[in-house]
C-alpha cells in the first residue's frame, strides 16, 4: 500500500515537470507581439529650381492689324468689280472701275474750251502789243490801251485749265485702287449699282493681328511695352501663340475703370481670324531660379501651409512659406530646398512620421 502511494506521487511529479517544460518552450502568440505601423502608398516628387510667373487671364477678340474702308472719291455707276470676299489684294491693285463715259465727254468738251481759251488769249496778247505800239506813236488813246490790257487779262486760260484738271481728277477717281496689301473682308457693291459716299469694300491686313482687352489698375503697372505674353485661341487649338504688348493706355476707361491694352500676334498662316475669341495670360511678376513645387503637394491648414517631406521612408510634416504661383506650381520661400523629396498624392492618409511606400519609385 505504501509502495502504491509512492508510485502515485512520482507520477504526479513527472506530469507537473512535463507541463512546466512545455510551457517554457511555447512561443509568444501574435497577439502578444507589438504590431508594426503599416506603410502608406504615396506618389512623390522632388523640389526643383526654376522660373515662375504670377499670372492673370483676360479675354478679348482678334482684330486685324489694319482695316481700310474703300469709299469712292467720286460717285458713279459701277462698271467693274475685280475681287471677291476672301481674295488677297496688293497695294495698287484695281478693285473697282466706275463708268467714266460722261466724264470722258466732259473732259473732251473742257479740253476744247481750253484750246479756244488759249487761242483767244494769244490773240489778246498780240492785240495788246499792237495797241501799245500805237499808243506810243500817239495813234490811239489811253482808254484804248486800257481796254486791250483788260481783254488780255480776261483772256487768261487759268479757268479753262482748272476745269480740265478737275475732270481729269474725277476720271482718275473712277479707278479705285487698293491702298494696302491685304484680304477683302467685305464687298458691298455690285456691277450696275451706284457708288456713293459709303464703303464699297473693306480690306484687312491679317499678316499681324491684335487682341484688344482691358486690365485692372492692379495689373497695369506690372506690364510693359514689348512684353511677351501667351495667347490662346480655342478655335485653332490649345497651342499658345506668342503675343507682344504694343499699346498700354495711360488713362482708364471712365465707364469701367480699366486700362485698354493691345497685344500684337504674328499671323503668317492666317490661322487667326478677326472676331475670334482669345485668352491672354498676363505675366505680372516673375521669379527666376527659385525652388518650386506642384500646387497639389501643398496642404492649407488655416494660416499655415505644409507639405510632407520624405525622410528615412517616413512622411515628415513640414511647414513652408510660399510666394509667386502660376496655374500648377508655387514658389517655396522657406521650409524646403531643391532636391527635397515630397509627397504629391496620398497626403490625406498621412500623419507626421507615417511610414510610406513610393508608387513606381522616384
Amino acid at each position: 500500500m505504501v509502495i502504491r502511494k509512492k508510485q502515485l506521487v512520482i507520477l504526479l511529479i513527472l506530469i507537473t515537470s512535463l507541463s512546466v517544460f512545455a510551457g517554457c518552450g511555447q512561443k509568444e502568440t501574435p497577439a502578444d507581439q507589438p504590431q508594426e505601423e503599416q506603410a502608406v502608398l504615396v506618389e512623390a516628387g522632388k523640389v526643383v529650381t526654376g522660373d515662375i510667373s504670377n499670372t492673370s487671364t483676360v479675354n478679348g477678340k482678334i482684330a486685324p492689324n489694319k482695316e481700310v474702308s474703300i469709299i469712292p472719291k467720286t460717285p458713279g455707276k459701277v462698271a467693274e468689280v475685280n475681287f471677291q470676299v476672301g481674295d488677297r489684294v496688293h497695294q495698287g491693285d484695281i478693285l473697282i472701275r466706275l463708268d467714266s463715259t460722261e466724264l470722258q465727254a466732259q473732259l473732251k468738251q473742257a479740253k476744247a474750251g481750253l484750246a479756244l481759251a488759249k487761242a483767244n488769249y494769244q490773240n489778246a496778247l498780240t492785240n495788246l502789243e499792237r495797241v501799245k505800239s500805237l499808243y506810243e506813236q500817239g495813234a490811239v488813246s489811253k482808254q484804248q490801251l486800257d481796254d486791250a490790257q483788260t481783254q488780255a487779262a480776261v483772256g487768261s486760260t487759268d479757268s479753262a485749265s482748272a476745269s480740265v484738271q478737275l475732270i481729269e481728277a474725277q476720271l482718275a477717281n473712277t479707278v479705285i485702287k487698293s491702298p494696302v496689301d491685304g484680304i477683302v473682308s467685305a464687298r458691298n457693291i455690285e456691277v450696275g449699282e451706284i457708288a456713293g459716299q459709303s464703303a464699297v469694300m473693306t480690306i484687312v491686313d491679317i499678316e499681324k493681328v491684335k487682341v484688344e482687352t482691358n486690365v485692372t489698375e492692379a495689373e497695369v503697372n506690372k506690364l510693359s511695352l514689348g512684353q511677351k505674353l501667351d495667347v490662346r485661341v480655342s478655335a485653332v487649338g490649345d497651342q499658345p501663340f506668342s503675343g507682344t504688348i504694343r499699346t498700354i493706355s495711360p488713362a482708364a476707361d471712365s465707364q469701367v475703370s480699366t486700362f485698354p491694352i493691345s497685344v500684337e500676334i504674328l499671323n503668317p498662316q492666317h490661322q487667326l481670324k478677326p472676331g475670334m475669341f482669345a485668352e491672354i495670360k498676363l505675366a505680372l511678376e516673375t521669379k527666376k531660379g527659385v525652388p518650386v513645387i506642384p500646387k497639389q503637394a501643398v496642404i492649407d491648414s488655416g494660416d499655415m501651409k505644409y507639405v510632407f517631406v520624405i525622410k528615412d521612408k517616413k512622411a515628415i510634416q513640414t511647414e513652408i512659406k510660399t510666394g509667386v504661383e502660376d496655374d500648377t506650381r508655387v514658389e517655396v520661400v522657406s521650409g524646403l530646398t531643391a532636391g527635397d523629396a515630397i509627397v504629391l498624392t496620398g497626403q490625406n492618409k498621412l500623419q507626421n512620421e507615417t511610414p510610406v511606400t513610393l508608387s513606381g519609385g522616384m
